[in-house]
């Protein structure tokens, strides 16, 4: 009996894809036109079908589709982004929601849906009122309320990021519910009696694993990068400074990176979140760069203690205490939520370079740590002082402490918000830095005077080997 039950779900579920598929393809093709499709709520029914039963087989069930998590449903998922409704000319995407339990932000808990509303071919601001529906794991789908929206995720003035806004849709749980029996949720815009609801988006389990002192997100997602090693660098050269764990977004990359960062992931070092934004890049930013932070905040809440953002030719640098571990213990006090690192640029020292040993793989290259042993001084303030809030300084954060991110500062703009009572640190420029090994676009704004500094020289003998295990 278990058997032909599984072999029926099995056929169940190749039909609900294939169904799933053509649904979606025809949603894509009227929604370009700016129409709104009824068909949506058959795919929101065939999506809440899938959960159901992901949510229902159990792992002593026969049936090949196991739970191989101890959630309710695997994660990472979904893979894409997707369409969550089109009307005026007004497109939101979504990918996943998160569940955020801190009392002295939201109250009760809530769900977190990172929404991208693009808007054509102008921008206008829709009046719809969202509500909530919310599917719990007993099949019962309830109407919460009427969402609320921050928009603040993207910022005030973000000029640059043209029509495509990040917006957090926000959903109030009743107190009576446990956010461990939610697992979907979906939007109307209509009331709570609305008919007419979106697809729903998968809510990320809250997860009980022992945390990680220290993480680190690239924070742009990766794309049509082709050479391998400037990334194979930053994981290494983090990880000899303390960093555990990497989330690294995926848009384009090759097979040989892919290749790569696959078996990164099999040791648990890095997780790789398959990006896929399907916006084009004329109405936004780096393949939603702002996203990218914002998810990996959510998505690494119950992970690490202390969670880092950077791009590949940047590294926090600690000077007196070994690791980026033991410096931020060092600093830290419970009322801090944010540790901003002094941004300095480094500069060409060819006297000082050591030269790789020719025994080595011909395709490993000397990295750019061990070429470059000049940078600004941070304690320089004169003309252009690269430190002053709006430069290129980056942070790690404590992500209970904070609300909406900021990239360079929690100050930079009144839209990053803390949790109530926390606060942001300047880390002193004798305890740590921030090195930023690209080539400075405009040289003639930087006139802080240079110094020698060869705090990373003692890692290149490390760094070779741990390049030729990956790279050859």
């Amino acid at each position: 009996m278990k058997a032909q039950r599984g072999s029926e779900l099995k056929k169940f579920l190749f039909a609900t894809v294939i169904l799933s598929v053509v649904i979606t393809s025809l949603y894509y093709i009227f929604a370009r036109k700016g129409e709104t499709l009824a068909a949506v709520n058959i795919s929101s029914y065939i999506i809440q079908q899938y959960v159901i039963i992901q949510g229902n087989v159990s792992s002593n069930s026969t049936s090949n589709f196991t739970s191989t998590t101890p959630t309710r449903f695997p994660f990472p998922y979904p893979e894409n982004w997707f369409w969550l409704w089109s009307e005026r000319d007004t497109y939101l995407w979504t990918r996943t929601a998160y569940i955020d339990t801190r009392k002295d932000v939201y109250g009760n808990p809530v769900i977190i849906a990172l929404v991208y509303r693009e808007i054509r071919p102008k921008l206008v601001v829709n009046s719809f009122s969202w509500y909530c529906h919310v599917l719990k794991t007993n099949n019962e789908e309830v109407c919460t309320g009427k969402a609320t929206l921050d928009r603040s995720v993207e910022g005030i003035g973000y000029k640059f990021h043209s029509f495509s806004t990040a917006t957090y849709f926000i959903c109030q749980l009743p107190p009576d519910t446990d956010h461990r029996d939610v697992r979907a949720v979906s939007f109307s815009s209509d009331g709570c009696q609305s008919t007419r609801h979106s697809p729903f988006v998968l809510i990320k389990p809250r997860e009980k694993v022992k945390k990680k002192v220290l993480g680190i997100c690239l924070h742009k997602a990766l794309f049509d990068v082709q050479e391998p090693q400037p990334i194979v660098e930053y994981i290494e050269i983090h990880r000899l400074l303390g960093i555990e764990l990497f989330t690294m977004y995926v848009q384009s990359i090759s097979k040989e990176i892919r290749d790569i960062l696959n078996k990164y992931s099999k040791e648990g070092i890095v997780e790789i979140v398959e990006w896929n934004i399907k916006i084009s890049t004329k109405v936004i930013r780096d393949f939603g760069q702002v996203g990218v932070i914002h998810d990996c905040l959510l998505r690494n809440q119950d992970r690490v203690t202390y969670l880092g953002f950077s791009d590949f030719d940047e590294v926090f640098v600690p000077l007196r205490d070994g690791t980026l571990d033991k410096l931020l213990k060092r600093l830290d006090q419970p009322n801090y939520a944010s540790f901003r690192f002094l941004h300095v640029f480094m500069h060409d020292t060819p006297a000082l370079v050591k030269q790789v040993s020719k025994s080595n793989c011909s395709r490993v290259k000397l990295p750019l740590y061990f070429q470059r042993y000049k940078r600004s001084d941070f304690s320089d303030s004169s003309a252009y002082n690269g430190n002053t809030l709006g430069s290129k300084a980056k942070i790690f954060v404590k992500p209970e402490g904070i609300v909406v991110m900021g990239r360079h500062s929690m100050h930079l703009r009144s839209t990053h918000k803390f949790a109530p009572g926390y606060k942001e640190l300047t880390v002193p420029g004798d305890s740590g830095l921030f090195f930023h090994y690209r080539k400075m676009l405009q040289p003639g704004l930087e006139h802080r005077k240079l110094v020698q500094d060869t705090a990373l020289a003692k890692y290149q003998d490390e760094m070779i080997r741990k390049l030729n295990e990956r790279l050859c």
